[in-house]
């Protein structure tokens, strides 16, 4: 059995991609409440109360956790805000950590990488699995009905970057979880063009029939 922590936007698809491939999972959201056809228990980084539930789930159907994919909390100090679960899942027997992360955070003093570099020092299989920029992130605020909401707004200029969709992290998220070898490294996830902000937004444009600037 897998453990997918979080049902956001690449949890969700994670979890749908084991559901569809009939491999066992469990999804978690803090009241353990999980959209159909998911199985999920409750799981909150901030309560450790919690973190025994996927395990005790796991047992009472005499199976265990075989790896876990996890979504960090937006804290700054992640590590701080991890640990204290990742330690438990050791001591419980899990042998492989798959980190949501991103292309610009290498194993380090700060913030996702603080995670990736204490993950590898456990002697454990892991994947620290690291996208560019999301598609998925316009979406929230293009949808609102202000002219400020039809605005994309970065400090880019010109630059370009590989724009990826999170079901495509999710595919690798998956692979990473389950892949017979561990690759005990980083999957970089990037899109299949390098795009501008100014591009994005024409293309957005495009689709939408909304003024996107």
């Amino acid at each position: 059995m897998h453990l997918v922590i979080g049902t956001g936007k690449v949890g969700r698809p994670l979890s749908e991609h084991f559901h569809k491939s009939n491999v066992p999972a469990l999804s978690t959201t803090r009241s353990g409440k999980v959209p159909a056809p998911l199985t999920g228990v409750a799981f909150d980084w901030t309560d450790p109360s919690t973190f025994q539930n996927a395990f005790t789930y796991a047992e009472a159907r005499s199976d265990v956790i075989q790896s876990i994919f996890m979504t960090p909390p937006p804290v700054h100090d992640m590590l701080a805000a991890l640990k204290p679960f990742i330690d438990v899942a050791v001591e419980k027997g899990v042998k492989r950590f798959v980190l949501l992360s991103s292309t610009l955070v290498p194993p380090g003093p700060f913030g996702h990488g603080t995670v990736h570099r204490y993950i590898a020092g456990l002697g454990v299989e892991y994947v620290s699995v690291r996208p560019s920029w999301f598609f998925s992130n316009f979406i929230p605020s293009l949808g609102r009905t202000d002219p400020v909401g039809r605005t994309v707004t970065s400090a880019t200029g010109s630059s370009k970057t590989g724009f990826v969709d999170p079901r495509d992290i999710a595919d690798c998220a998956y692979h990473a979880m389950t892949d017979q070898v561990p690759l005990n490294g980083s999957y970089y996830v990037f899109g299949p063009e390098l795009l501008s902000y100014r591009e994005v937004a024409i293309t957005l444009s495009s689709v939408t029939g909304k003024n996107i600037g």
